[in-house]
């Protein structure tokens, strides 16, 4: 399973090309570092 971590700024809206709108959650993520990677096979 891959993830990332974000904060949520807030929620807007984008028009879409047929005019209607989309509502949308803005995130911050970042600067993020890989500490360590995992397999099945290494840590069951």
């Amino acid at each position: 399973m891959k993830g990332l971590l974000a904060r949520k700024l807030g929620m807007t809206q984008l028009f879409n090309p047929d005019g209607t709108t989309s509502a949308v959650t803005v995130l911050e993520a970042g600067p993020c570092r890989v500490l360590g990677l995992r397999t099945a096979e290494k840590d069951g």
